[in-house]
């Protein structure tokens, strides 16, 4: 019968009405289940009953449990001033402009500036209740303190809440989440605000972070970046490498593979030697060629200066590629940073709670 008229479904809106504005509703009756008197003196008795918890008054959240939500927001501005501001430095490898790099440079300070806009939150209520627990389910983090209502806790809380109680207890929790904000005397998450800070959020670090990846692998690849950093380093550095080589069965052993005539090297005509680009010097031992002074300097025709010169696109390719991966390794950081220190916030509030615990037995 009680299947037929969805009585426990219609129970429980009652209660979530009654959560939501603090009375207790009378279940409506159909036209039918009025002409009923069976129905209807079921439907009423189930009515009538009040629920197992008290709401004792309705409060709105302060400062300290609001703090505990990421008011970050929803990041697309900042990630796509960011994209633009490394797009328009790109550029400069095909238009050299004072133009570009202001863009570029207003570009990413109006990224930071975006990372730092909070979005707005609606004033939020919490239920300040008297409550049995009928059941603990740790594994979902609730409490049952109705038949068919349940508040949520925070992980960090399991240990300290028994699986039920016989006697009513004070929480507060949030209004349209049920996430619990305080239980009893001691767990409060506006004390661990209060006492340890608010926790740090990630998710803009995350954001930019894979950002930076991705812009850098898009460069690596369709910029050429690493060849043009590897090619830079090579001309900075004036490369030498020194290899002692016997014959020609060695040198295809070596790691030297330069783009000239073995034959020539190998003959015993010092004049062929001095001809090949990439020999400096040679040295000799029982009359034949034992050791190579190799340089890769001569391989490129470039001037040093052309890498510090303004308009020279190897140098803007370079600083852009360098610069979002420093984006992604600093944010990187960060995010390692930031979990660390909420791990070890964690453990200074639980530390805290047993502590209380333990005096409170003795």
């Amino acid at each position: 019968m009680e299947a037929g008229i969805n009585l426990s479904c219609r129970k429980e809106n009652q209660i979530i009405e009654y959560w939501q504005t603090g009375k207790l509703i009378p279940i409506p009756l159909s036209r039918a289940e009025s002409a009923n008197e069976t129905f209807t003196q079921l439907i009423t008795e189930e009515s009538e009953r009040v629920p197992t918890f008290e709401i004792l008054n309705k409060r709105e959240k302060n400062q300290f449990e609001t703090a505990i939500e990421d008011r970050s927001n929803s990041g697309k501005l900042m990630i796509g001033l960011f994209v633009f501001g490394v797009m328009g430095l790109l550029a400069l490898e095909h238009f050299q402009s004072l133009v570009l790099i202001v863009c570029s440079i207003i570009c990413f300070i109006l990224s930071m500036i975006a990372s730092y806009i909070k979005r707005e939150i609606p004033s939020e209520y919490i239920n300040h209740i008297k409550a049995q627990i009928r059941d603990n389910c740790p594994v979902n983090h609730q409490l049952s303190i109705e038949s068919n209502f349940n508040v949520f806790y925070p992980e960090h809380w399991k240990m300290f809440l028994p699986n039920n109680s016989d006697v009513s207890i004070d929480m507060q929790a949030e209004l349209e989440t049920a996430q619990l904000l305080s239980y009893g005397d001691y767990l409060s998450i506006s004390e661990e605000v209060k006492s340890y800070g608010a926790p740090k959020f990630i998710y803009h670090n995350v954001l930019l972070a894979i950002t930076g990846l991705i812009l850098a692998v898009l460069m690596f690849f369709l910029t050429n970046a690493g060849e043009k950093l590897d090619f830079s380093y090579q001309i900075l550095n004036d490369l030498i490498t020194i290899r002692n080589i016997d014959d020609k069965n060695s040198i295809n052993k070596s790691s030297i593979k330069p783009q000239t005539d073995y034959n020539a090297i190998f003959s015993s005509n010092s004049s062929n030697l001095k001809k090949a680009d990439i020999v400096k010097s040679v040295n000799y031992h029982n009359e034949k060629n034992s050791k190579l002074l190799v340089t890769t300097q001569t391989i490129y025709n470039f001037d040093k200066n052309q890498l510090f010169s303004f308009s020279s696109p190897i140098l803007i390719n370079n600083c852009v590629f360098l610069f979002v991966i420093l984006i992604s390794l600093i944010n990187s950081i960060l995010i390692i940073w930031k979990k660390g220190s909420n791990h070890l916030r964690l453990e200074k509030i639980i530390s805290n709670y047993k502590d209380k615990f333990i005096q409170d037995t003795n």
